[in-house]
């Protein structure tokens, strides 16, 4: 999409395709900021989990 736009933009300038292109990549870098903090809070109960799994079974084969 980045390319289309770029080409667009060098031949005709438009003033207002290019800021609606700013405001779209506004837009997506706030939601993958705030999809990322999610994904890292979820991962931590994840990751806890996973650890205790690994350690029973490291208990499990005497480790």
């Amino acid at each position: 999409m980045a390319p289309m736009f770029a080409n667009q933009y060098k031949l005709q300038g438009d003033e207002v395709a290019g800021a609606d292109f700013a405001a779209l990549l506004s837009d997506l870098k706030h939601n993958f900021t705030g999809q990322t903090d999610k994904i890292l809070l979820d991962n931590r109960s994840d990751v806890n989990f996973e650890i205790k799994v690994l350690r029973d079974r490291l208990q499990r084969h005497g480790m």
